[in-house]
């Protein structure tokens, strides 16, 4: 006989005796089938022998959407689930229980090319101005879609008669050959070698000096400035053109 609990001490008396093997437990197991309590060793239907067994069932999923449907209980007959069943697979949207997968495929299907030899499901679909009928971008056009509406057609080419072909005149002649540039005269080549020499003997003078060290600072960065521009000259000379030398 088990003793009675002390009111006092609640700490003592927390949990509930196992209905099985009547040890006291502090978080003991609610078994779903006969509503009783059970420690963790004898929480299972098996170890505790459960009457009520059959009360454990699977839920019953759709093999479309592999969701329950929905007013579905344990203790349904399976008449009244098969025809639960039915009823979510006919129902027109997801508010009223309908099959997901279905409602989807549906919304697919409403999104496809009118064109019979087509049907594919489009992403971007199009409507025809002409006949309001929704199409993919490859039958976009009137001509690819059968389109019944009016649109306008367009104005056949004037047919090129023999006669009206172009003819040859002065106009379209092939235009002359530019005359070349004229080569430079004797008279530019004098002045350039005039003073291509004045720099030269320039450039001698301050040679002399400079080896005799009677250049100042200034003098020299005159010097070299010349003999660079001396040099440039000469890398730049056309041919044909006179180039100076220092002697």
């Amino acid at each position: 006989m088990a003793p009675a609990r002390d009111p006092s001490g609640f700490m003592l008396w927390i949990g509930a005796p196992c209905f099985h093997c009547k040890r006291e437990d502090f978080l003991p197991l609610r078994c779903m089938a006969c509503e009783r309590l059970f420690c963790a060793e004898h929480f299972r239907q098996e170890a505790h022998a459960c009457p009520h067994p059959a009360r454990d069932v699977l839920v019953p999923l759709c093999p479309l959407c592999e969701e329950p449907p929905r007013g579905w209980r344990r203790d349904m007959p399976a008449q009244e689930l098969s025809s639960l069943l039915e009823s979510h697979w006919t129902a027109p949207s997801l508010d009223r229980g309908g099959c997901r997968a279905l409602l989807s495929q549906a919304s697919d299907l409403s999104q496809r090319c009118c064109v019979s030899r087509c049907q594919a499901a489009m992403h971007l679909p199009v409507k025809c101005p002409h006949c309001a009928q929704t199409v993919c971008l490859h039958h976009r056009a009137p001509s690819r879609h059968a389109c019944t509406g009016a649109h306008p057609k367009r104005a056949p080419k004037p047919a090129v008669s023999s006669s009206s072909k172009p003819q040859a005149t002065s106009d379209t002649q092939i235009p002359a050959v530019a005359a070349p540039a004229p080569r430079p005269t004797s008279s530019r080549f004098a002045i350039a070698r005039r003073a291509a020499q004045e720099r030269a003997s320039t450039i001698r003078a301050m040679q002399e000096r400079h080896a005799r060290g009677m250049l100042s600072d200034p003098e020299k960065m005159r010097l070299a400035q010349l003999m660079a521009q001396a040099a440039e000259d000469r890398r730049a000379a056309p041919s044909g053109a006179p180039a100076c030398t220092l002697m």
